[in-house]
């Protein structure tokens, strides 16, 4: 009798969802990225080796994609709907997308995000959590989906401490940032999420033309009203900087109503709580 693999038939199985529960017309589609032209092509042994192809393999990007929708499709059912995850790995697209209509939660990630030559893989699984925050962010939101800085929040202060311990890391060296905030294998998952974040908006800096973010440099900008935009790079940077630092318990979740829920907010916290730059309290 044929057996199939449980790897591949967990990949059926999400793909047919996809096929079988199309996002609704109705849904509004979140990106990660503005628009842009970015384009990490395939490689195979019948085609030139391309210098936008970081040589991430199709194998590893199911991995991921399996492992999310392993971690998140019982809480999303738990909330009435059908979590979705839309693959298409030859599709070389840099961009990945959310929606939520109806009972259909999904995310839409092209093969070319994981490809792209500035991506490492802890950045991958960022711009997935970021994703993921659309959905699961809280507020601030409108009409239940999470504003583009709340899940850039959400994706380092949440998601990623849930996710990094399902798909191992190799042990890095901890720098000053995370050794004086954190010890042992928390102090490590400070580590990869940095390291994430530096690669990602790394990118977010060249699809808007600016210089990298760096953690010296952080966007001195402070808005009145709080906007559900893509931030600039740096500020995303500094967003994203925060949720990692932030030393409230992933245990504790967000709240779509109370902003200080699950989260590091001022007067208590500074560095961890929201930037002023794309957040008004």
């Amino acid at each position: 009798m044929f057996k199939l693999n449980m790897y591949w038939l967990t990949a059926l199985v999400t793909l047919n969802l996809g096929l079988c529960f199309a996002h609704s017309p109705n849904s509004e589609k979140h990106s990660a990225f503005p628009e842009n032209d970015l384009w990490a092509p395939i490689s195979s042994p019948l085609t030139e080796s391309d210098e936008w192809n970081n040589g991430y393999q199709e194998a590893s990007y199911h991995k991921v994609l399996d492992t999310f929708y392993q971690l998140y499709a019982p809480r999303i059912e738990a909330l009435g709907a059908v979590f979705i995850i839309e693959r298409d790995w030859i599709d070389g697209s840099v961009n990945a997308f959310s929606w939520k209509g109806g009972k259909q939660f999904g995310i839409e990630i092209p093969g070319g995000m994981s490809r792209y030559e500035l991506i490492n893989e802890e950045a991958f699984i960022l711009v997935i959590c970021h994703e993921m925050g659309h959905i699961l962010g809280g507020a601030p939101h409108r009409k239940g989906t999470s504003f583009e800085g709340q899940s850039d929040y959400y994706s380092t202060l949440k998601c990623m401490r849930e996710i990094l311990p399902l798909l191992p890391r190799p042990k890095l060296a901890v720098g000053e940032v995370c050794g004086e905030s954190f010890l042992g294998a928390r102090a490590q998952i400070c580590e990869n999420s940095l390291k994430g974040t530096l690669s990602l908006t790394s990118l977010y800096a060249r699809v808007e033309d600016s210089v990298v973010p760096r953690i010296e440099t952080p966007d001195l900008k402070v808005v009145s009203r709080s906007s559900h935009k893509h931030p600039k790079a740096q500020c995303r940077f500094d967003t994203l900087l925060a949720g990692v630092l932030c030393s409230v318990s992933v245990d504790e979740d967000v709240s779509e109503d109370d902003l200080s829920m699950g989260s590091c907010v001022r007067p208590d916290y500074e560095r961890e709580a929201r930037p002023r730059c794309w957040f008004a309290p």
